[in-house]
């Protein structure tokens, strides 16, 4: 049975292999269960190694959408457990695996390396100094800007 996935960024969430494992019985299936279950499945390809092995992949279902699962600070660690079995109960096995989701910070666009120089001629307080966005792919963004003690704003 497999054991852990790579850390995953939630950016790019959706629809997302996770990892792959084999068994050696032609015959075997294999679900996933967890609190999201639906959010995770298990497809049976066929091995380019061996045709007659079956190989198996944990994925991150293309039903699950960025909106769907919230996964933020703390990084999320969550166990999935895979059972496998090829119609005889006394051969089912069932085994772990950790899907491990990191927080994407914010990116911003357009912002400058450096300050912007602000003149004795600036015309209107009110005047732009600088416009940037930023954008998260799960959160909503909120900006502040700082502006030095011995700055003199009227």
């Amino acid at each position: 049975m497999p054991g852990s996935s790579a850390s995953i960024s939630d950016a790019t969430v959706t629809q997302t292999l996770l990892g792959k494992f084999t068994t050696t019985d032609p015959d075997t299936t294999c679900s996933v269960t967890s609190s999201v279950a639906s959010a995770y499945e298990v497809r049976k390809v066929t091995s380019p190694a061996n045709p007659q092995q079956p190989e198996f992949e944990v994925w991150i279902s293309n039903a699950v959408t960025q909106a769907s699962i919230d996964f933020n600070n703390p990084p999320v660690s969550l166990t999935l457990t895979i059972k496998c079995t090829d119609r005889n109960v006394l051969n089912d096995i069932t085994g772990t695996f950790n899907v491990n989701i990191v927080d994407s910070p914010p990116v911003f666009t357009a912002l400058p390396a450096t300050g912007t120089n602000i003149f004795d001629g600036l015309k209107h307080a009110t005047e732009t100094l600088h416009t940037f966005s930023v954008t998260d792919s799960d959160d909503a963004v909120n900006c502040s800007a700082r502006v030095p003690e011995n700055a003199l704003l009227k």
